[in-house]
C-alpha cells in the first residue's frame, strides 16, 4: 500500500508539472473550491496566483510539501512599468503583468489575501492558459514575495529617525556612479544591527551598525571612503537625529559567517536593486 501511495504521488507530481504549475501560475478555481470565506473571493472577477516556489509545487514528496499557497488578485486594465506596484516598492500589492485577455493588462496581487490549500487539490486543475506570465514576470513576482517574507522589522522610532537624513544619504551614495555603473550594482547586499531593539523615547539614542558587502575590492574602498564622508556626522559621539552609526564595507566573497552574525538584511536595499535579485540575496542572508 505504501508503494502504491508513493507511485500515486509521483504520478500526480508529474501531472502537475505537465499541467504547467509554477510559481506565479494564474488560476480561476471552480465555484466549490475551498477558499476561506473571510477573504471574500469574487469568483466572477478575481483570480488566484500561486505563491509557492515551483520546485515545491511539483514536488513528488507530499509529506514534506503538503500545501500550496495562493493569493487573490484582481484584474486591472492598465499597467505602467514605473508604477510603485509594478516595481515592487509597494510591499503589500504587486502588479503582475499578463497578456492573453483583451483589456486585462495585469493582476493586482494582494499579499494580505493569502491562504493555504492541500496541494492534492490541484489534481485535475490547470493554470489559466490565457494568462501565463513570462519568465521575467515570474522571477520578479518571486522577488516581490521574497521582499515581503524577508523584510526587516526595525523599531518604528528608529525607522522614523533614519528616514529624516540617514536613509536619503545612504541612498544617494548607492545611486552615484562608480566605474561606469551605479554604486549599488557593485554591492551584494546591506546588513544592519541595532540597539536597543525596541521602541525608544526621544531621549534615547539608537546605535546602528551598517555592514555593506561589496562585489570587488575597488567598490569596497570607494564605499568605505564615501561612508566616512557622507555619514561622518552620524558617526560622531552624539550622532545625528538620535542615531549613532558605525559603518563598514567588506568584500562579499571574503566575508565569513561570523562577520554577519546577529545582523539582519536591510529590506530597503531592495528598492535600489532589481526584483529578480531579491530572492537570491535573501537566500544568502
Amino acid at each position: 500500500m505504501a508503494d502504491e501511495a508513493k507511485d500515486a504521488d509521483v504520478a500526480l507530481a508529474a501531472q502537475l508539472h505537465e499541467d504547467g504549475w509554477r510559481q506565479a501560475s494564474v488560476f480561476q478555481p471552480p465555484p466549490d473550491y475551498p477558499i476561506p470565506a473571510e477573504l471574500a473571493f469574487d469568483g466572477g472577477e478575481e483570480y488566484l496566483v500561486a505563491c509557492t516556489q515551483s520546485c515545491s509545487l511539483v514536488s513528488q514528496n507530499f509529506e514534506r510539501d503538503p500545501l500550496v499557497e495562493f493569493l487573490i488578485a484582481r484584474p486591472v486594465s492598465s499597467y505602467a512599468e514605473d508604477d510603485e506596484k509594478a516595481t515592487g516598492k509597494n510591499v503589500r500589492r504587486y502588479l503582475l503583468p499578463v497578456s492573453g485577455i483583451e483589456n486585462l493588462k495585469a493582476l493586482e496581487c494582494d499579499v494580505n489575501r493569502r491562504f493555504f490549500l492541500d496541494r492534492r487539490l490541484l489534481a485535475g486543475q490547470s493554470p489559466d492558459p490565457r494568462l501565463i506570465p513570462d519568465s521575467r514576470a515570474r522571477r520578479q513576482f518571486g522577488g516581490w514575495l521574497g521582499r515581503y517574507y524577508h523584510r526587516v522589522a526595525l523599531p518604528n522610532e528608529l525607522g522614523r529617525r533614519a528616514r529624516q537624513k540617514l536613509w536619503p544619504s545612504l541612498k544617494r551614495l548607492m545611486k552615484a556612479q562608480l566605474a561606469g555603473k551605479k554604486v549599488h550594482e557593485n554591492v551584494d547586499t546591506i546588513y544592519l544591527r541595532w540597539t536597543p531593539d525596541e521602541e525608544a523615547d526621544e531621549a534615547t539614542t539608537y546605535e546602528l551598525e551598517i555592514l555593506i558587502l561589496c562585489k570587488t575590492a575597488e567598490a569596497q574602498q570607494h564605499i568605505e571612503d564615501e561612508l566616512n564622508r557622507k555619514l561622518g556626522v552620524f558617526e560622531e559621539k552624539k550622532g545625528c537625529n538620535g542615531i549613532i552609526v558605525k559603518s563598514q564595507a567588506l568584500v562579499g566573497p571574503e566575508t565569513r559567517l561570523r562577520d554577519t552574525e546577529d545582523f539582519c538584511r536591510f529590506s530597503d536595499w531592495d528598492y535600489w536593486s532589481g526584483l529578480e535579485d531579491i530572492s537570491q540575496a535573501a537566500d544568502r542572508s
